[in-house]
C-alpha cells in the first residue's frame, strides 16, 4: 500500500539525491549525542577492582561507553574497540567502558570472558547513566578533556573505529 504510493514520488526524484539525502540523514543521527547532553559533568564511578574513577579528576580526552553484558550491539563496539587497542591505535585507559544494573560478577566474568583490557566500571542503580541521558546500550561518548562531549552515539556506528582512532590520536 505505501509503496504504491510512493512509487510515483520516487520516479520523479533523482536516484543520486536519495543517496545523498540519506547519508546526510545518517552522518546526522550518528552524530548527535543523546537529545540535551552537551557535556558528561562530573562522573564518578567504581571500577571492578573497587577504585574510585573520577573523570574530573583526570582531564584527558577519553572514550566512555555504557554498554550491558547481555547486549550483543555492546559487545559488538566493545570488541571493535579492544581490536584497536589490540593493534596498538589507541591506549586502554582512553576507553571507559561502564555497566549500569548488573551485579559486579556478571560484569567481572565477562569482562575476563571477553578479555577487555581497556577500564570497566559499574554504575550498579544506574544513577551515572541516567544523568547523562543514557537510553539504551550501547552508548558512546568521545568526551574531551574539559568534559565536553566531542561525538556520540546510540547502537552499532560503522564510523566507530575512524572516529575513536582520529579523536584520540589528535
Amino acid at each position: 500500500m505505501i509503496l504504491k504510493r510512493l512509487k510515483p514520488i520516487l520516479k520523479k526524484i533523482d536516484p543520486v539525491s536519495i543517496i545523498l539525502l540519506i547519508v546526510v540523514i545518517t552522518v546526522f543521527v550518528w552524530r548527535a549525542a543523546p537529545p540535551g547532553i552537551e557535556a558528561m559533568g562530573s562522573i564518578r564511578v567504581r571500577s571492578l577492582e573497587g577504585a574510585e574513577i573520577d573523570i574530573e579528576r583526570e582531564p584527558r580526552r577519553r572514550v566512555i561507553v555504557f554498554w550491558a553484558t547481555w547486549c550483543g550491539p555492546c559487545t559488538v563496539e566493545l570488541t571493535r574497540l579492544q581490536m584497536l587497542i589490540n593493534r596498538g591505535l589507541i591506549d586502554p585507559s582512553a576507553v571507559l567502558a561502564i555497566s549500569s544494573h548488573e551485579e559486579r560478577d556478571v560484569v567481572d566474568r565477562t569482562a575476563r570472558e571477553k578479555q577487555y583490557t581497556f577500564q570497566i566500571a559499574l554504575d550498579p542503580s544506574g544513577e551515572t547513566a541516567a544523568k547523562v541521558g543514557v537510553r539504551g546500550t550501547p552508548t558512546i561518548f568521545l568526551v574531551e578533556p574539559d568534559g565536553s562531549i566531542h561525538w556520540g552515539t546510540v547502537g552499532v556506528s560503522p564510523t566507530l573505529e575512524i572516529r575513536v582512532a582520529k579523536f584520540l590520536n589528535l
